[in-house]
């Protein structure tokens, strides 16, 4: 290893002195250096630059802003309008209908689970309430105000059938749809009568209503139901500082089945469902009744 090292040496030694260094080498070229004209620098093209530089990043800084600005408004979609021409009612769909308020003489037909399916445009406003069947099929209104019934429409709005008035004292639609039940006061008599729109009652059935509330001048008995198939009706006799009456009665042949009375000012009134099996006697105390004496709750019997 020794003898390698020397050999190497003497070599480069050799190679050395055949090329020696120039002398003074350092010196000539600091002088050579700074004897050289000194170059001005030229800051324009820096400053271009510069400004290209600063104006990109504003361009970006800007699309930024206006991206996340968009990001944070939302879209815009056009809103349907609450109050619209659903077309047509459709065939065998039971429907429940409400007046269009922003169009008077249309009407609305809504299903049971709220959604629109349908709407009913009367050539002309009716003056009064329209009725309609319970399943929406037929409507029925009266053309003076009072004595129940002299128009009948079908589940698009046309006429289908009229009568003069009779002036009942009460007329309802009966649970199927396609009769009219009727209550009347002859001479202090009372009848209840189911009939098809624009025909005479077919059946005719006398009710024993105590006569006294007909003498009272006050004809206050309405039909609160009619249904066929359960051959009952249930009439209400509900007047401001009165007793409350209700009656339920067998249609074939006018037998009372039930009857109750209740003290003035306790009920605000009775309804009873279609089928005639249920009634609810809603207490004054809905009304704001103060007076007292109000029935506690309302009872479902």
């Amino acid at each position: 290893m020794n003898d390698l090292r020397s050999e190497i040496r003497a070599a480069f030694e050799k190679e050395q002195a055949a090329n020696p260094p120039v002398a003074n080498l350092r010196e000539r070229i600091v002088k050579t250096a700074s004897t050289q004209p000194r170059r001005e620098t030229n800051l324009q093209w820096m400053a271009v630059a510069a400004a290209v530089v600063i104006g990109s990043l504003v361009v970006v800084g800007l699309m930024s802003s206006r991206q996340a600005h968009r990001s944070l408004v939302p879209a815009a979609h056009p809103t349907p309008s609450p109050i619209a021409d659903y077309g047509p009612p459709p065939a065998g769909v039971p429907l429940f209908y409400a007046g269009d308020p922003k169009h008077p003489g249309w009407y609305i037909g809504f299903d049971w689970n709220g959604v629109p399916q349908g709407t009913i445009k009367l050539a002309q406003p009716i003056d009064g309430q329209l009725s309609q069947a319970p399943d929406g099929s037929s409507f029925a209104y009266s053309t003076i105000g009072k004595g129940g019934y002299q128009q009948f429409l079908d589940r698009l709005g046309q006429a289908t059938a009229s009568e003069p008035a009779a002036h009942y004292v009460s007329e309802m639609w009966a649970d199927d749809s396609q009769h009219i039940c009727t209550l009347d006061d002859f001479k202090g008599q009372w009848t209840l009568g189911i009939k098809r729109p624009g025909e005479a009652p077919t059946l005719s059935s006398t009710v024993a209503i105590d006569p006294s509330i007909a003498r009272s001048g006050i004809l206050a008995i309405e039909l609160r139901s009619c249904s066929l198939p359960v051959d009952r009706a249930v009439l209400v006799y509900n007047y401001g500082g009165r007793p409350t009456e209700v009656w339920v009665v067998r249609i074939s042949n006018g037998a009372i089945l039930y009857h109750q009375s209740h003290a003035a000012n306790t009920l605000a009134d009775i309804v009873a469902s279609h089928d005639s099996v249920l009634i609810a006697e809603s207490s004054n105390q809905s009304t704001g009744y103060l007076m007292g004496g109000t029935a506690p709750n309302t009872t479902i019997r």
